[in-house]
């Protein structure tokens, strides 16, 4: 793994919810950015493709740009674990959906996370259904 993006240790398999990107600058003293925020159903994977689209260059142009600075380095983190509840998939879907627009709003607001909208990709309902009965078991 590159050394220059460090992923948090939190972030387990089959594990939801709401993940950030940040820059961390060490000039003199350390300061963090948050680049990016998301949300995911399978966290761990997600992940995965973001450090590889960061490593690859080929994400934001916020994250891309630290690759080549030596005084930055990116961790991905953890803001908040999202389980499903399943009382109704689409509440569970909208839960997720709302806290991903909570932290995106509370970062934009002090000017981080500019270069994004929320968005993201659901399980199917059938899927869902098949979550709902092995968590009752």
């Amino acid at each position: 793994m590159n050394e220059k993006i460090a992923i948090d240790e939190r972030i387990e398999e089959h594990q939801r919810g709401i993940y950030g990107i940040f820059i961390i600058s060490c000039n003199g003293k350390c300061e963090e950015q948050c680049a990016y925020i998301g949300k995911s159903e399978e966290l761990s994977i997600r992940v995965k493709n973001h450090y590889n689209s960061i490593q690859n260059q080929t994400h934001i142009s916020t994250l891309n740009n630290v690759m080549d600075n030596e005084e930055t380095r990116i961790e991905i983190r953890l803001v908040e674990s999202v389980p499903y509840k399943f009382d109704s998939y689409y509440k569970d879907a909208q839960r997720l959906a709302s806290r991903e627009n909570y932290w995106i709003d509370k970062y934009q607001e002090i000017n981080q996370c500019l270069e994004q909208v929320p968005g993201g990709n659901r399980p199917s309902i059938v899927r869902w259904e098949q979550l709902k009965a092995e968590s009752s078991k």
